[in-house]
């Protein structure tokens, strides 16, 4: 007759299990997650090593180079990569050829700075290299959140607080970004009063202008959202002057030479979605290149459009506004400003609407 296990026999084979499973486990797990490293420091060599060849060829333009989705770009082309390729993050490179890296995976970090011999390679948070703009929005992370904002709170930054007739205090608070993730953007209200709601400037106080050269052109751009009824999101609120401290306003055409105007903006009155505002400033002797698109949904599609405006040959600094505008009750939100020169080395349009531009405020 077949004789079956006893139970204390069962009980002894499953602590016997128990005892092999928690004497391997760690080392199994631990095994995996040098695996996993290993494979992360391998494919950040790997993406280094095609940054440095590349730039070394006729295609580099300049530029940074953004590692996302498993693909490198440079000034919006694809350098190619081989092998396994794990993470997000930016590589800078200085006009001495230096490279200041920053790649994230999975709680890992590879950076070096300009500086630094070698790649350092940690765990934990990981501050991915910044993509140069006139606006550092990196300046919001200096403020508290949820806290009212005011103009003593912003004395060592170029950027002032906009609270018109009606407007109610800014804050800095967290959204949900175009790409569902957890950031930090500036809040303004609206109390119905008639007026502007809230936003922010940047160079409005006299001596504290942001210069500019009027030879070369820029580019404007922010994402928007509207909750509520606020009448419409202004972008390129933009004054220029021909001294730091002038406080005469200068006038600014349409590109082709009409609509002279000393307070020109772009709009977009969408509202409970994230719109992409973008406004061009060129030179005194660029040329008309027609409408330009001047606000994208985040799936690329254009919204509108607009001809770019013009300075003049006496501008040499500049104020703008990134603000609401409207007589009844809301809330506009503010993403990710940016005023950059556009010589190549830019943010393309694409970058600005997948956020490969910059990292995210709370990384």
């Amino acid at each position: 007759m077949k004789k079956g296990f006893s139970l204390v026999e069962l009980l002894v084979v499953i602590v016997i299990i128990g005892l092999v499973a928690a004497i391997t486990s760690p080392i199994v797990l631990s095994m995996i997650d040098s695996m996993d490293r290993t494979a992360f420091e391998k494919g950040v060599n790997g993406v280094i090593r095609a940054v440095v060849q590349d730039s070394n060829t006729t295609d580099y333009k300049g530029g940074p180079y953004r590692l996302f989705n498993q693909q490198l770009r440079n000034n919006n082309r694809t350098v190619g990569l081989t092998g396994e390729v794990r993470g997000e993050g930016t590589i800078l490179l200085n006009e001495n050829g230096d490279l200041k890296v920053g790649i994230f995976y999975d709680g890992r970090c590879a950076k070096k700075d300009f500086t630094d011999p070698v790649i350092i390679f940690t765990e934990g948070p990981c501050e991915i290299p910044q993509i140069p703009s006139m606006i550092d929005p990196s300046f919001f992370k200096e403020l508290p959140l949820n806290t009212n904002i005011t103009d003593a709170m912003l004395t060592a930054f170029p950027y002032r607080p906009t609270t018109y007739p009606g407007g109610q205090p800014n804050q800095l608070v967290m959204i949900t970004n175009p790409w569902g993730q957890q950031d930090i953007a500036w809040r303004g209200t609206n109390n119905g009063a008639a007026g502007a709601g809230g936003g922010f400037s940047i160079g409005n106080v006299a001596n504290f202008r942001m210069p500019i050269d009027n030879t070369k052109n820029y580019r404007f751009s922010a994402w928007f959202r509207i909750d509520g009824n606020t009448g419409s999101s202004i972008l390129y609120h933009t004054y220029l002057f021909s001294s730091n401290s002038s406080s005469t306003i200068l006038s600014i055409t349409d590109a082709d030479g009409s609509a002279p105007t000393t307070n020109p903006n772009i709009s977009n009155s969408n509202r409970g979605i994230w719109v992409l505002l973008v406004a061009y400033l060129t030179h005194h002797g660029s040329i008309n290149e027609g409408a330009l698109p001047s606000a994208y949904r985040v799936d690329g599609s254009v919204i509108s459009t607009r001809q770019a405006r013009k300075m003049t040959s006496e501008a040499n600094f500049f104020s703008a506004r990134f603000q609401g505008w409207g007589a009844s009750d809301g809330v506009i939100y503010i993403y990710r400003p940016r005023v950059d020169l556009i010589d190549g080395t830019e943010p393309t349009i694409s970058d600005l609407l997948s956020g490969q531009e910059n990292s995210n405020l709370i990384y």
